[in-house]
């Protein structure tokens, strides 16, 4: 089993994603949501999921700020792939210089997500 944690501040794309993840195969499943970079952080260190799904405009705490305390300071071993509606190379550099493994850009088709996530872990489609 592949562990999710989905951190977004919209509860609607957290919905969306809730319903998408499994559909990209059976393997995966979500564990654990967060609205927040600071909830992102106690939960990713608390449930130690595989792959968390990290949008990158948040309160208190962005992604890439939560994606930076995850790995470089804390050391999480979970793959991070974040993503954004912005589309800028700028964005997707800092995003992969704090830790991410890839950077999506909003709105992603199923089978970008499925690609990602299953590249994420290193399992094969």
């Amino acid at each position: 089993m592949v562990t999710v944690l989905l951190v977004d501040d919209d509860p609607a794309v957290r919905e969306v994603l809730r319903d998408l993840v499994p559909l990209c195969g059976e393997q995966f499943q979500v564990v654990g949501e967060a609205g927040d970079g600071l909830q992102a952080v106690e939960m990713a260190m608390a449930l130690k999921p595989d792959v968390i799904l990290m949008d990158v405009r948040m309160p208190r705490l962005d992604g890439i700020g939560a994606t930076r305390r995850l790995k470089q300071e804390l050391g999480c071993p979970s793959a991070i792939v974040m993503f954004s509606s912005f589309p800028w190379p700028e964005l997707e550099a800092a995003a992969k210089e704090a830790g991410a493994v890839h950077h999506l850009c909003k709105p992603f088709e199923m089978e970008e997500l499925k690609a990602v996530l299953a590249e994420a872990v290193g399992c094969e489609d």
